[in-house]
C-alpha cells in the first residue's frame, strides 16, 4: 500500500510519466554555473539550490557538499566505487559496491558515534534456495533479504543471516577465539540465537543443555544429564514463601563452573566510596581502554604514604561535554573555491590532492576543542597479603573483640560520668 501510494503521488507530478513500472517526471530548472580550477583542473559546480560538486581532473573522485552540512562523496575503487554520506553529529554511512569482483555484492556500513558499526550486505536466494550476495550489475535479479553484522566497542556481536535467525555472541567468546573463527565456527555453543519467524531465544552451552525462552514468556530447559526424565519442576513453582523448589535432579546435577560475580562497593562516613573489583574484571577494563584510540593509560605507579605496597592504574580519556559525534573526515577544497585559505607552496598531485585537509578549521570544531576535557579512572591495586598474615590479622582482631566485650561496662560509666559533666558545664 505504501509503494502504491508514493507511486500516484509521483505520477501526479507535473510531466509524470510511466514506462516499464518506471515513473519519469521533470526536475524543476536550477540556475548553475561550471568552473575549471586553474591549479588542478578540477570540475567545480555550483548552483542557486546550494550545492557545490567538484571532480577531479581524472574523474576517479567527485565530492558533493549541500546547504545543511551534508557531504556526498564518490571515488573509484579497483571493483567498483565507493559512495560516502557524513554529516556533523550524525552517523556516517560507507557504501561499497563492487561490480567488477570475482563475487560481485554491495556492502552498506554504519558508523556510530560510540563506536558501534552496523554492516548490511543485500542478498538473494539463488536456484538451491540458499541465501548469496546479491549482484548490483545491471539485469541481476533485486536483493529479497539482507544479511546483517553489528559489531558493538565492547567487543560483542549481533549477527543477522537475513532468514529470520539471529546470533547474539558474548565480547567474552570473541576475545577468546576472534572474530573470524567465531563467525565462521559451525556450532553455535554459548551463542544466544534468536528465531525470528518461532519467536524464540535458544541457548545451547557447551555442556549439552538447551534453553529457550518464547515469545508467550514460556521456558523449556532441557538438560543433558537429568535422569529422571523430568525437565522442571510443576507450575505453580512459588506456592509458599521461603521455600525453594528445585529440579528433581538437584541433588546430584552439577553446578555451573563459572557463576556471575557479584559487585561489592564500600561506602565511607564521608560520602567517599570504592568498589572491590576481581582480578578478570580489571583486566577487561584495561583491555577496553588500551583498544580506545582516545585513551592512555598509565599502568602500575607505585604509591606513596599512607599506601605503601600498592600500585595505581589510572586511566586517561579525551572526551566532551559537546554531543557525542562520528568525526567528519579531513577534505580540502579547490584553490578556485578555497581562496585565500589555500598555501600555494603545498603542491597538488592530481586526485591525491583532494585528501588534503582543509587549512582553515571550522567554528563548529573549535567550539568542539573548548568544550574538551580528560576524565581519568584510578584503580589501586593491592598487594596479595599471605596466609600468614591473614590469620595473624584474624587473631588480633579477635582479642581486640574480647578485649572490647570485657571492657564494655566501664567504657558505659565512663561515658555516662563524661555526659553528666558536660551537662554541669553547661
Amino acid at each position: 500500500p505504501a509503494e502504491a501510494e508514493l507511486r500516484q503521488q509521483l505520477l501526479n507530478l507535473p510531466g509524470a510519466v510511466e514506462a516499464q513500472g518506471t515513473v519519469e517526471y521533470d526536475l524543476p530548472a536550477v540556475d548553475s554555473h561550471r568552473d575549471i580550477d586553474p591549479h588542478t583542473q578540477q570540475n567545480i559546480f555550483t548552483n542557486s539550490a546550494s550545492v557545490l560538486r567538484f571532480d577531479d581532473r581524472d574523474g576517479k573522485r567527485r565530492t558533493c557538499l549541500f546547504g545543511d552540512g551534508t557531504r556526498l562523496e564518490w571515488a573509484q575503487t579497483s571493483s567498483g566505487y565507493e559512495v560516502v554520506v557524513q554529516k556533523q553529529r550524525l552517523a556516517k554511512v560507507v557504501c561499497g559496491v563492487e561490480k567488477s569482483a570475482y563475487t560481485p555484492k554491495t556492502k552498506l556500513i554504519v558508523e556510530c558515534h560510540d563506536g558501534t558499526f552496523l554492516e548490511i550486505t543485500p542478498q538473494v536466494i539463488n536456484d538451491k534456495g540458499e541465501l548469496v550476495e546479491a549482484s548490483p550489475n545491471r539485469g541481476a535479479p533485486p536483493p529479497t533479504n539482507a544479511g546483517m553484522i553489528l559489531r558493538r566497542p565492547d567487543g560483542s556481536i549481533v549477527r543477522s543471516f537475513g532468514d529470520g535467525e539471529v546470533d547474539v555472541i558474548p565480547k567474552s567468546m570473541v576475545v577468546a577465539m576472534g572474530e573470524k573463527e567465531v563467525l565462521q565456527r559451525p556450532n553455535k555453543e554459548n551463542t544466544y540465537v534468536a528465531h525470528c519467524h518461532s519467536n524464540e531465544l535458544r541457548l545451547d552451552d557447551s555442556e549439552g543443555n538447551n534453553f529457550i525462552v518464547r515469545g508467550d514468556n514460556t521456558l523449556q530447559v532441557e538438560l543433558a544429564v537429568s535422569i529422571s526424565g523430568e525437565e522442571e519442576t510443576a507450575s505453580p513453582r512459588c506456592e509458599q514463601s521461603m521455600v525453594p523448589y528445585k529440579h528433581p535432579d538437584s541433588a546430584f546435577l552439577p553446578l555451573p563452573t563459572a557463576t556471575p560475580e557479584p559487585r561489592l562497593f564500600v561506602v565511607y562516613g564521608d560520602g567517599e566510596g570504592e568498589e572491590i573489583l576481581s582480578p578478570g574484571t580489571v583486566a577487561e577494563i584495561m583491555r577496553m581502554a588500551r583498544s580506545d584510540a582516545n585513551t592512555a593509560v598509565v599502568d602500575g605507579d607505585p604509591l606513596g604514604t599512607p599506601m605503601l605496597g600498592c600500585s595505581s592504574h589510572t586511566i586517561f580519556t579525551e572526551t566532551s561535554s559537546c554531543t557525542p559525534a562520528v568525526p567528519v573526515s579531513p577534505l580540502r577544497l579547490p584553490p578556485i573555491i578555497a581562496g585565500s585559505d589555500l598555501q600555494m607552496d603545498q603542491p597538488w598531485a592530481g586526485s591525491a590532492g583532494m585528501h588534503q585537509m582543509i587549512t582553515k578549521a571550522s567554528p563548529a570544531a573549535a567550539v568542539e576543542d573548548e568544550a574538551k576535557f580528560t576524565m581519568f579512572r584510578q584503580l589501586i591495586e593491592y598487594p596479595a597479603i599471605p596466609q600468614a598474615a591473614r590469620e595473624q590479622y584474624l587473631a588480633g582482631f579477635e582479642k581486640y573483640g574480647i578485649w572490647e566485650r570485657e571492657h564494655a561496662a566501664a567504657h558505659e560509666v565512663i561515658g555516662k560520668q563524661s555526659n553528666a559533666r558536660n551537662v554541669a558545664q553547661q
